[in-house]
């Protein structure tokens, strides 16, 4: 099962926030946060949509919705209410680390001018062994066809591959407000046999050499 969410931010009252993923047919997803939840059924062409209003959430606090799949896979996205006097949503607030949000979600704004990149997919490829080189082909959706896909890939010696997408736009320019896709080709680098894990803005994805 796959999930997206194109906002994370909302000026309107009631704030609300659209989600959509894909997945087998009939099967039931869940979203919760501390102001709402609600339920999603994937649809016979295998697509589900659900919108989830925060009755009573605080201006400025980001919180989490959690989305559920049927396998108990959760997926965690960071929201925010922006101050409606400002009218308008910038920055982001950056997904829960792997291991959960216990320290509670990251500062809204982020620092300078970045933005979300919406990740819907992630496949791998691989070509040779032993070692072999691996890339990974990322899809999703960029907020406005001005934004620039952007990406910080970390390799720490003792720790997982960490790959972070965002994107970046002049804040001072003049776009339309619509989603944007991407298709991009990372190279990740060389891998003994084995199994391997990337993180994917916040979402933990292994793969085989």
């Amino acid at each position: 099962m796959r999930v997206s969410n194109p906002a994370g931010c909302s000026v309107e009252e009631p704030p609300s926030d659209w989600f959509w993923g894909t997945g087998t047919p009939g099967e039931v997803v869940t979203l919760t946060s501390p102001y709402g939840s609600a339920e999603a059924v994937v649809d016979e062409w295998g697509y589900w949509e659900a919108t989830l209003t925060f009755a009573g959430a605080p201006v400025g606090e980001a919180f989490t919705t959690e989305v559920a799949g049927p396998d108990g896979t959760v997926w965690a996205f960071p929201f925010i209410v922006a101050d409606p006097e400002e009218g308008t949503c910038s920055g982001s607030v950056e997904p829960c680390p792997p291991d959960g949000c216990d320290g509670g979600p990251a500062p809204w704004p982020l620092p300078g001018d970045q933005s979300p990149a919406y990740v819907e997919s992630v496949e791998f490829l691989t070509t040779g062994s032993n070692p072999a080189l691996v890339s990974v082909v990322v899809a999703g959706w960029l907020p406005t066809p001005c934004h620039t896909l952007t990406w910080e890939l970390t390799d720490e010696p003792g720790s997982n591959l960490t790959l972070d997408l965002y994107s970046l736009a002049d804040p001072t320019g003049a776009c339309i407000q619509v989603l944007t896709p991407f298709t991009e080709a990372i190279h990740l680098g060389e891998f003994a046999p084995g199994s391997h894990t990337l993180i994917v803005n916040g979402l933990r994805y292994t793969f085989e050499t």
